[in-house]
């Protein structure tokens, strides 16, 4: 399957075909993953990261399916990685930390959330496997999705390793 390299950041769930996987693989000459990566280095200000460098790779898989109780919904499976510049929480030292995250979500039609009792879940299972769940209005918006991935899993104390 020929993976694509660009992603709009919001989509309407019409614009995936219903049961054809789709493939990206995106990294920050992407606007979108840009702007994440931009946010994940924000704590190190731009003249101090000489030296140091940051890069975001986002690896998706996209399948539009459609079912008799969820309506269309989204299945999002892959990878985020990303190398970004911060600061330890011990020295204030400037050092790259490392996230690797998996990705496993459904994105359901948020008019489903309340009928089907969802207000407070995170998981859902369907397709065989349990999933983060995420829900839409009009649009999914990708990218909020993989923020939510990253700021749930980055490490908010990150501490230089001693030489």
């Amino acid at each position: 399957m020929e993976s694509r390299s660009s992603l709009k950041s919001t989509l309407a769930l019409h614009e995936f075909p219903v049961d054809t996987p789709l493939s990206y693989s995106l990294n920050e000459k992407v606007d979108w993953p840009k702007a994440l990566l931009e946010e994940l280095n924000e704590e190190v200000g731009s003249s101090e990261r000489n030296g140091f460098s940051s890069a975001i790779s986002i690896r998706l898989e996209a399948l539009r399916r459609r079912g008799q109780a969820l309506g269309d919904y989204l299945l999002l499976e892959g990878e985020v990685w990303a190398k970004y510049i911060t600061r330890c929480i011990m020295s204030f030292e400037i050092m790259e930390e490392i996230l690797t995250i998996p990705m496993n979500a459904v994105v359901i039609p948020r008019i489903r959330q309340r009928s089907m009792g969802l207000e407070e879940a995170t998981i859902f299972f369907v397709d065989d496997r349990e999933r983060d769940l995420f829900f839409y209005d009009l649009k999914v918006d990708v990218a909020e999705i993989v923020h939510e991935y990253i700021y749930l899993n980055k490490n908010p104390y990150p501490k230089k390793s001693s030489p």
